[in-house]
């Protein structure tokens, strides 16, 4: 007990240091929840959830915040909080995942969520690898590396998002190539191929490559 003591001591105490400029945002800017399923001791020593983190507070629709296991208080109401998504980069993830829906009071299953409740979507290494057995938890997946589409996810949700009702933005966001919507059939999705040249969508896989194994 007095070890996790110090721990939250040093959490409190530690003053984050911003290496860049985040943007003036709009009045109306998407408020939303980068999660990590895990401590914000661990979360913070994760350089692609701080990248991605970076990479929303520097677009001017998006007011996002980070949500960890141990977070004890939002600036968001969790009424007001619009997305939430997660990092998800190994399967022992999920328990932290579903503790933080759980804390939230939002339903584990995208089918038992209602329009009042925040579009939750994940990524990561897991996901993009074989999607389909989490698949139901989440209202969308990004497939491949969440820097190249999330500020394009975020701008067509902030343009639709009081046009159109939740299961139309989310056929909206399967056109996307890197997303997967459980509003749609999951032969939809466009699937990505690891080349030794790049992450491509199948279909622009020419029939004689070969996918190259990754350490």
């Amino acid at each position: 007990m007095e070890v996790l003591k110090k721990i939250k001591m040093i959490k409190t105490e530690a003053k984050e240091k911003i290496l860049y400029t985040p943007v003036k945002k709009l009045n109306d800017a998407v408020p939303l929840w980068l999660c990590f399923p895990s401590s914000y001791m661990i979360g913070m020593s994760s350089l692609g959830f701080l990248g991605l983190f970076r990479i929303l507070d520097e677009n001017k629709k998006c007011l996002p915040e980070r949500v960890f296991t141990n977070t004890e208080k939002t600036r968001h109401n969790t009424k007001n909080v619009e997305m939430m998504g997660f990092s998800f980069s190994f399967e022992f993830d999920f328990l932290g995942i579903f503790t933080l829906l759980e804390k939230y009071s939002i339903p584990f299953r995208s089918s038992d969520r209602s329009d009042d409740h925040p579009l939750i979507f994940a990524g990561g290494p897991v996901l993009t690898a074989n999607p389909e057995p989490f698949a139901d938890f989440f209202d969308f997946i990004i497939i491949g590396d969440g820097e190249d589409v999330i500020s394009e996810i975020i701008d067509l949700y902030y343009d639709l998002r009081f046009k159109k009702t939740k299961k139309e933005i989310l056929s909206e966001l399967a056109k996307k190539q890197g997303v997967r919507s459980s509003r749609s059939p999951a032969a939809e999705a466009p699937a990505r191929v690891v080349t030794d040249r790049a992450v491509v969508a199948a279909t622009e896989v020419p029939a004689t490559a070969e996918p190259t194994a990754t350490a």
